[in-house]
């Protein structure tokens, strides 16, 4: 098994905070994978730094809002009602202003075209591995120590509860992350607003 692109923390930094015993590099990446995927699906969003070449709608004003942040890079914007995006479509990078933890750009020289998909961006967002706030990256590290207890990947038995009544034992597992990880999951949901 290898790390996904959408992994948000490596093995190197699983092995330095969680110190799993006896779990080869495999499992690991597994339980990464599967922690950051949940992340993802929770917070609605791609979470690791990805590429992204986007049409989008043109916001009609100086300020547009990119769909992915936070931003990395901004390669290209092209605003073209025609929907061409030649290069002569392009505007310029030194008339723009990214607020890259948003993704909102503030167009300095002039106003965004108005309209449907008149918009096409390339550009980078999203955290790179192991450089997460650290809230996101905790609440990775807690999904994945779950994950490896609840499969029994670490030879806990961590969300499983057994009951004992009347000389028979019930077995129950808890199958659901944490409420706290969730939420922090969740707190990455939130779009910025223009």
């Amino acid at each position: 098994m290898a790390l996904s692109p959408s992994a948000l923390v490596s093995v190197a930094k699983v092995r330095e905070v969680l110190k799993p015993q006896s779990i080869d590099d495999a499992r690991i990446e597994f339980f990464i994978n599967a922690a950051s995927e949940s992340a993802n699906k929770i917070s609605g969003r791609t979470l690791a730094s990805t590429s992204y070449v986007k049409i989008i709608d043109g916001s009609g004003s100086d300020e547009l809002m990119l769909p992915d942040f936070p931003v990395s890079v901004l390669t290209r914007l092209s605003d073209d009602p025609e929907r061409v995006w030649s290069p002569d479509s392009d505007i310029a990078p030194g008339d723009l202003i990214i607020d890259l933890d948003t993704g909102i750009i503030l167009y300095k020289a002039g106003v965004f075209s108005q309209g449907k998909k008149v918009i096409r961006v390339e550009y980078s967002a999203g955290y790179v591995r192991d450089q997460s706030p650290a809230d996101l990256e905790e609440a990775v590290m807690e999904t994945i120590s779950f994950y490896m207890n609840r499969l029994g990947g670490n030879g806990a038995r961590i969300g499983i509860k057994s009951l004992t009544a009347q000389g028979a034992v019930t077995t129950s597992y808890e199958t659901a992350l944490p409420l706290t990880v969730r939420r922090v999951f969740e707190s990455y949901r939130k779009e910025p607003s223009i």
